[in-house]
């Protein structure tokens, strides 16, 4: 072959090669740290990607620092996050960091901000997304402040008639103005990202005349018409997600109990589940976030309803997913039974639960690398006398596995373990998600509770 030949393909083959990447430029002004952090943006979550150190000072005195970073060009298009670090008031009061969310689809980006003021002060060097996405996001905020202003005068019972009459049309005016905001930069940038999230910013036009529960009727019975839940791009940004918790929100009413706010919730995912449902992905995503936020606000018979009526709509695998664990272990409540097993102890010997006859036994899902078991387990240790304890590890080795086990001083308990983490049928057939979880059962092996933490344990065995 010739050389000159040679010199053409492995030329060709160099150049086909080639995977282009985007670059983020950074300057921060009055920034105190030297790295930062940066990730996508998935709903509620941020999902970490790289630190980004800086490239040096480019003004010492305003601690102004350059930072740089490449997004491969496989990087999905979508919402970003930049963590700058905490403010010295915000480390002392243990408050969340100064961020910075930000458009990248496909395109070179360089912003400018400061530390103090991220959102604020950003100015757009280069970036077509984030110079109309940032701007709408600064006038939206104005009108929201002033229409939740105009809101809170019309309803303090203050105004003269002429006074009421001036704010009632002001607001619905303003009302107006920010829907014709909303779709002038929808129609003006349709082929951007950031129109997607914008046109998801509609909401009822509720007319200021309406009473308060009039209102909020029509604000109910509306808010889903013009908004889009069939877009599986916009999972890669917070706008499903803030849209739904707020529409949740909004069935929040004072002076009702615990178990009235909860009959209130539940109406209200009733109704964002049959809004969400055309498209399995982001049904499934909006699913995963409800059910999560309720976990956290320990509302058991929200997820049970949740569990009941749409557990059997999400895609099945032959591994259950996270998310269909979750359900399902909402299924198992108390005065149900739980599935009897057989698996092996720390010695080899076999154990099989329903031949542990105690009127009270505590089924424990834990790990040597769970720090929050190793706090808790001194604890149960505390409490042996009026329960028998069955250890179900999900470790997959055994020397972590037994170390644990004798560092912990629990060699009396029944120490069981398949070794196969995640993965073991016991591990399955209970839809353990995560550690510690706990079932207190009888001696027929029926629940009879799930204490979610130490207290409820306490409070069960009294």
């Amino acid at each position: 072959m010739k050389p000159h030949l040679i010199l053409i393909i492995l030329l060709f083959t160099r150049l086909s090669g080639f995977s282009q990447n985007y670059s983020l430029q950074i300057t921060i002004s009055n920034q105190l740290y030297n790295s930062i952090e940066i990730g996508k943006v998935r709903g509620d979550r941020f999902i970490f990607l790289d630190s980004i150190h800086s490239e040096g000072f480019t003004s010492i005195e305003a601690l102004t620092k350059k930072f740089i970073y490449h997004l491969p060009e496989h990087s999905t298009p979508g919402m970003y996050r930049l963590i700058l670090g905490q403010t010295r008031y915000a480390e002392i009061m243990n408050e969340p960091p100064q961020q910075l969310d930000f458009i990248f689809n496909n395109e070179n980006i360089e912003l400018e901000t400061d530390f103090k003021d991220p959102d604020e002060k950003i100015r757009i060097q280069k970036s077509e997304e984030n110079e109309v996405w940032f701007p709408f996001k600064s006038k939206e905020k104005l009108y929201r402040q002033y229409l939740n202003r105009l809101k809170q005068q019309i309803n303090s019972g203050q105004q003269t008639d002429s006074e009421l009459k001036e704010k009632r049309e002001e607001y619905n005016i303003s009302m107006m103005d920010r829907e014709v905001l909303i779709n002038e930069t929808v129609q003006k940038n349709q082929n951007l990202f950031a129109a997607r999230i914008i046109k998801m910013y509609h909401e009822p036009l509720v007319d200021a005349y309406l009473s308060e529960k009039e209102g909020l009727e029509t604000y109910i019975n509306e808010y889903f018409n013009n908004i889009d839940f069939t877009d599986e791009s916009l999972i890669n940004s917070s706008i499903y997600t803030d849209k739904v918790i707020h529409f949740i929100q909004s069935f929040g009413q004072y002076g009702l109990s615990r178990e009235q706010q909860e009959q209130e919730f539940i109406k209200a995912v009733d109704i964002v589940f049959s809004h969400v449902n055309k498209n399995q992905a982001v049904f499934e995503f909006i699913l995963d976030y409800i059910v999560r936020g309720f976990e956290k606000l320990n509302l058991g018979k929200a997820l049970i309803h949740i569990a009941e009526n749409y557990g059997e709509t999400t895609c099945l695998t032959d591994e259950k997913t996270t998310l269909q664990r979750r359900l399902d272990f909402q299924k198992m409540k108390p005065g149900t039974q739980t599935p009897d097993f057989t698996m092996n102890d720390i010695n080899d010997d076999p154990v099989k639960l329903s031949e542990v006859t105690k009127p009270k036994t505590l089924i424990l899902f834990w790990a040597s690398w769970c720090p929050h078991c190793a706090e808790m387990i001194p604890e149960i240790k505390k409490l042996e006398s009026k329960i028998e304890v069955i250890a179900v590890s999900i470790d997959s080795i055994i020397t972590d596995w037994q170390n644990k086990v004798f560092d912990l001083g629990i060699e009396s308990w029944y120490n069981l373990s398949d070794l196969k983490g995640w993965n073991g049928q016991v591990t399955n057939s209970y839809n353990i998600y995560a550690t510690p979880t706990m079932f207190l059962v009888d001696e027929n092996r029926k629940i009879i509770a799930k204490p979610f933490n130490l207290f409820e344990l306490k409070e069960e065995l009294k």
